[in-house]
């Protein structure tokens, strides 16, 4: 059959009926092994959702307008949400895989409901019975790939097969699911609480489904996954439940709410507060403006619990958003909003609360501890951390890389305060004060001059030094001792980016200039000092995660490891078998570990056939 020719029987879609349904009775009533079988006949490729030009085709064959098909079919309205009917859905609410049917609906009208699609549809509200998706038969799921619409693969008729009942609650709720998705408004007799007879479809389905992330996962919250792992009758118990709490509510809500408390009691060691013991219940609830818009039945009831139940003490700013009645001021802050205050990682300050240099407070909250800092104390610390700078902010002051300023730092040309080599500490501090003179003092040195023909800059003239072996530690003594003269185009220099050279002088600078140490080895003794095999690093200079240089040697370029770009590796990669020997694991156990957590590997065997995973120390740390 061509695309263009009409198929012999053409049925008009029914009422509420679900688009693949529809195609697999079109399908049944002419005669073919299945629907995609059909569409491939009518020049159709089967797909999840057939474009315009494909339903325009479909419809000629069935002698409908284009607008009654493409009503029927779902359509894609955001990344991952979908527009079912006159409803908004996220896909994870949608059963895709199985046919799902209610036999005795079946035996009175032979067509596929679209709201048997959504899972939280778990019942059917004119007979009471659960929803079947398997055939009692052959015991195997039904699938969508068959010949014919009211029997399974196996043959046996779908129709005479009798499902359990459903609890009262269950019913009610699919009733008012069913009541919504057709736009009509809930039975006076509706078991379920007033204001969820009152919700939209879409934020009823949200709210149900938000509901039953946290049921299945037992208080945790799996997420989207859940949707798609649980098996027909997990998911009636989940739904089972969803129904007593929206006709409980809200103390079923509640008694959701302690189960999640009850299964963060064993995490008392880990960070403390709302999104720690609510996990993310709490954070899910506040993260997205869609979110916030969907369930504000939930978030105003869990406001209202965290101000009978939860006993920390104090609110923070996040919290705040859960009650406007709740105090603007107070006299403790947590550490992570006292780092918002100052505009610093939350981890510099736990740093720096544990070498001293800020003081905290621990507070109890029934079993578990919160640190806390009073605002008095966070003012004090600002106007001392005012004065020094950490690494990065000594870099942009200095307009260079993280590199050449430990050069600068190791060769003794910037002063340090705090750091590994001074008093033992993780992290560098230095006093902006001596910044600001090291730059003054190169600056002195500078003749000014408005312009200059194809001047060389400063950071073009640290990496031409490199490339001879140099570093900036050499430039910065050059210039210091009078072996070259920087130029300035203003008589105010803020940063080493406001220097540049004359193109002549800085050539004669380079061509004068002793090496006295080697700068560059081979990529096999590059190996050797890495401690990995010559593959592996030839791996990682292939793809760009250890830089090298072409080198004259015997009158030929060779390609060669600058010691700089291995001291650049070791400070930004780690490898998964040093992590698991620091842990004293399997380097397959720290990866899957990592992870787990959110950090994937920048290289390695899954990722671009590497010998080893390697993790930016960054994200590991």
């Amino acid at each position: 059959m061509s695309g263009d020719q009409s198929l012999l029987v053409r049925p008009k879609p029914e009422k509420a009926e679900s688009f693949r349904g529809y195609l697999l009775r079109v399908s049944t009533e002419n005669g073919y092994h299945n629907a995609n079988w059909m569409l491939r006949q009518l020049g159709i490729h089967p797909r999840t959702y057939l474009p315009r030009d494909d339903i325009t085709k479909l419809a000629s064959a069935l002698n409908l307008q284009d607008r009654e098909l493409s009503n029927m079919q779902n359509r894609v309205v955001a990344p991952r949400w979908v527009r079912v009917g006159a409803h908004e859905v996220h896909i994870c609410a949608q059963e895709r895989r199985s046919f799902r049917y209610c036999p005795e609906c079946l035996s009175e009208a032979p067509y596929h409901r679209a709201v048997w699609d959504l899972k939280p549809m778990s019942a059917c509200p004119k007979h009471g019975t659960y929803l079947l998706e398997s055939c009692r038969k052959c015991n195997r799921r039904v699938g969508w790939a068959r010949e014919n619409l009211l029997e399974c693969a196996c043959g046996a008729d779908l129709r005479p097969f009798r499902p359990r009942f459903a609890p009262d609650k269950t019913v009610d709720f699919c009733r008012l699911l069913e009541k919504r998705f057709n736009g009509q408004p809930a039975d006076e007799n509706c078991a379920l609480h007033p204001a969820f007879q009152k919700l939209s479809f879409t934020d009823l389905l949200n709210h149900t489904m938000f509901l039953a992330a946290y049921i299945s996962g037992r208080g945790r919250g799996t997420g989207r996954q859940l949707f798609y792992n649980l098996t027909a009758d997990a998911l009636r118990e989940v739904f089972d439940r969803v129904s007593v709490i929206l006709a409980d509510w809200p103390n079923g809500f509640h008694l959701l709410l302690d189960e999640v408390r009850q299964f963060t009691e064993q995490d008392v060691g880990k960070h403390v507060g709302l999104e720690a013991e609510f996990r993310s219940l709490y954070t899910n609830l506040f993260r997205k403006q869609q979110e916030v818009e969907h369930l504000h039945l939930i978030r105003a009831e869990f406001a209202k619990y965290i101000e009978s139940k939860w006993f920390a003490g104090f609110v923070v700013p996040t919290s705040k958003r859960l009650s406007d009645e709740w105090s603007q001021y107070q006299s403790f802050v947590t550490v992570a909003e006292a780092a918002r205050r100052l505009g610093i990682h939350p981890s510099i300050l736990r740093r720096d609360i544990a070498e001293g240099s800020l003081a905290a407070t621990t507070r109890q909250m029934q079993s578990r501890c919160l640190r806390v800092v009073e605002v008095s104390e966070v003012e004090r610390y600002r106007n001392a951390r005012e004065n020094l700078l950490g690494t990065n902010d000594a870099q942009e002051l200095l307009g260079i890389s993280k590199h050449p300023l430990m050069k600068l730092v190791n060769a003794g040309l910037i002063k340090s305060v705090k750091g590994p080599k001074v008093d033992g500490s993780q992290h560098w501090a230095f006093k902006k004060q001596d910044i600001d003179e090291f730059i003054a003092s190169l600056a002195k040195q500078a003749t000014y001059r408005q312009f200059a023909d194809e001047p060389v800059t400063f950071a073009k003239a640290v990496r031409r030094c490199t490339a001879k072996g140099l570093c900036i530690v050499d430039l910065v003594q050059g210039l210091l001792g009078g072996e070259l003269k920087a130029l300035k185009r203003s008589t105010k220099v803020i940063n080493l980016k406001n220097l540049f050279f004359n193109d002549a002088d800085f050539r004669a600078f380079l061509y004068n200039e002793k090496r006295t140490i080697k700068w560059a080895v081979t990529i096999r003794e590059a190996a050797r000092m890495l401690g990995l095999n010559e593959e592996a690093t030839r791996h990682l200079v292939h793809k760009g995660f250890l830089e090298t240089t072409s080198v004259p040697l015997d009158g030929r370029l060779r390609r060669q490891v600058s010691l700089d770009a291995i001291e650049r590796f070791k400070a930004t990669y780690v490898s998964a078998s040093s992590l698991a020997a620091h842990k004293n694991t399997s380097a397959r156990s720290v990866v899957a570990q990592l992870q787990e957590l959110g950090t994937s590997p920048v290289t390695g065997p899954a990722i671009d056939g590497s010998r080893q995973y390697f993790f930016r120390r960054s994200a590991t740390a």
